[in-house]
């Protein structure tokens, strides 16, 4: 049982950031357009993201509530130590809902719109970059739980340089992710080929920033870098994501719509799980510097009673609901 929920926690945390990730990332886009094409992307994003926006953050809270209900020792550790970044995620989460509820349904359109849009863009940005600094410290492994030091304790395992270049390489994926699923939003021909222009673009940045990432990893925790290294499934991981790129580029110059998009899908699949392989099992890794263990999943555990009902309700749960996520993506995706 205590498997099958972490799976389940895994596929939650995991679909947030395919689906959730690339709604970010559409609002992240909007930074990047051009004056003369920002209207009618405005409009595009808006008609892309009306009928899903509110429904991807389920997988969010679904990952939340396994999280503080299996594993409430992680939970506890988690939300403490990074009760900042945690913050500003939350406050991005509900000012972005805010402004695009605003800004589409608003009655009258003046002014306001753009308070609305500037709001829509920057908290599209602030929650995965703080949702990566979150990830950076949690792989890096600088936590003291001990520490009388405000800084030390709640704020050094994630403000460094491994964490920063780990957030802006989340807030480029899911950039990339986005400028790959809204080619299909439109049948404006120029603004398709504008949209497939950026989505290459930003293909070639998440490559740099990816390895950004690696030789800040290898500055800063060598031990996490060469334990990547010498994986084997890890290294077939990236592999894959590298080899994915060239199909993905070509069926970007082709105006295909569905590869692209699952192409993409894959590569931040593979990127998921080879980080998991590292990871696991640890849900907070070990920081021998200040004598703190981690915690396993294992460590971090409920007891049998509330993982068995817990399994029970997510098992009953996934049968409802993955049926209508379908329905709904089926009618307000592949249909149009």
């Amino acid at each position: 049982m205590l498997e099958l929920v972490a799976l389940f926690m895994g596929v939650s945390i995991w679909l947030y950031c395919l689906l959730g990730g690339a709604d970010f990332g559409a609002g992240i886009l909007e930074l990047f357009a051009s004056r003369e094409n920002i209207a009618k992307q405005r409009k595009i994003v808006n008609k892309a993201l009306a009928s899903v926006w509110e429904v991807n953050h389920i997988w969010l809270i679904l990952a939340l509530v396994i999280c503080f209900n299996a594993f409430p020792a992680a939970w506890s550790r988690i939300a403490i130590t990074f009760h900042i970044p945690l913050t500003l995620m939350l406050i991005g989460i509900v000012c972005r809902g805010c402004a695009f509820t605003f800004r589409s349904y608003d009655v009258f359109k003046d002014e306001s719109q753009m308070v609305y849009n500037r709001f829509f863009t920057v908290s599209s940005l602030l929650t995965p970059f703080s949702l990566g600094l979150v990830a950076g410290g949690l792989i890096l492994g600088r936590i003291n739980p001990w520490s009388n030091d405000f800084v030390e304790a709640f704020v050094a395992p994630w403000f460094n340089l491994f964490s920063f270049t780990l957030a802006v390489f989340i807030c480029v994926l899911f950039t990339y992710l986005a400028s790959v699923y809204i080619v299909g939003e439109t049948s404006d021909r120029a603004i398709k080929t504008a949209f497939i222009s950026r989505a290459k673009g930003w293909m070639a940045v998440a490559v740099l920033t990816g390895g950004v990432v690696f030789v800040t990893g290898w500055f800063t925790h060598a031990d996490l870098f060469q334990r990547f290294l010498g994986d084997t499934f890890s290294l077939f991981c990236m592999g894959i994501t590298t080899l994915l790129l060239v199909p993905g580029w070509i069926a970007l110059n082709e105006r295909a719509v569905w590869i692209p998009r699952i192409l993409v899908a894959g590569q931040f699949t593979f990127i998921v799980l080879g980080w998991y392989n590292v990871q696991h099992p640890y849900l907070i890794p070990p920081s021998p510097e200040f004598g703190y263990p981690g915690l396993t999943l294992y460590d971090a555990a409920a007891g049998s009673a509330v993982l068995n009902h817990l399994a029970v309700a997510l098992i009953a749960g996934a049968v409802l609901i993955f049926p209508s996520m379908f329905y709904l993506f089926r009618v307000f995706k592949v249909r149009t």
